[in-house]
């Protein structure tokens, strides 16, 4: 369970490893990730933000 930014931004280093993604890429490997995205990895990180902002985020949208 994601409890501070620093596990959150954990989290999303240890997805990019298991999707086989470089941890550094190259310029054109960036530019290849902008244009063609893997859609696997795009939803794997807009879960860990939710989960993220759910559990850490409060105020009147989070119910905190």
């Amino acid at each position: 369970m994601i409890r501070s930014k620093s596990d959150y931004k954990y989290y999303l280093l240890e997805d990019r490893k298991a999707c086989h993604k470089k941890l550094n890429p190259s310029l054109k490997q960036r530019i290849v990730e902008r244009l063609f995205p893997d859609s696997n990895y795009e939803f794997t990180k807009t879960l860990r933000k939710l989960e993220y902002l759910m559990n850490c985020k409060s105020g009147i949208l989070w119910g905190g």
